[in-house]
């Protein structure tokens, strides 16, 4: 596997190329509209955002948890409304410990993309660069994302339990 972490020189470098999509995935379960909030007071220059819950997440029902997995359609046309197709490059950040980016980094794996990075030490460190900053919304380009989800990337219970089980 290749390196899935980009520096924020390297995307310094690229910030106008535009075959970069940066993806900005800042989100707070406390409070659900932080992450789009902070989003429009400022964000890395041409950042999408993406919203855990509207975009990398489908209805809750009785036999989910919190936050299952978005419908192909939904998602597929979520990426394709942001830009990203398969020859696009996807930087995703969100704040330093990454996790709601990762979502968005398996789930385009999950969708046979493979040119995905996470910015190493997310918004925090682009700020802490002097790096400058944007506000208000980034106007999208759309383009057209191909992919069906794959489950090579998913583990059940069976096998989790199996793994801590095996010596």
């Amino acid at each position: 596997m290749t390196n899935s972490l980009i520096n924020v020189h390297e995307l310094f470098r690229n910030i106008s190329n535009p075959e970069y999509i940066i993806v900005d995935c800042r989100f707070d379960l406390a409070d659900e509209n932080w992450g789009y909030s902070d989003y429009l007071n400022s964000h890395i220059p041409g950042a999408q955002y993406a919203d855990l819950n509207k975009n990398l997440s489908g209805p809750i029902t009785s036999i989910t948890g919190r936050h299952p997995l978005p419908s192909s359609e939904k998602f597929i046309g979520f990426l394709s409304e942001i830009g990203i197709d398969k020859n696009k490059t996807v930087v995703l950040y969100d704040v330093s410990f990454g996790s709601y980016a990762t979502r968005l980094w398996w789930l385009l794996r999950a969708y046979g993309h493979s040119s995905i990075f996470l910015l190493n030490g997310g918004f925090q460190a682009w700020i802490a660069a002097g790096f400058s900053i944007e506000s208000g919304i980034t106007p999208k380009k759309s383009s057209k994302f191909e992919g069906d989800f794959s489950d090579k990337y998913m583990i059940n219970q069976e096998n989790v339990e199996k793994i801590i089980n095996d010596e």
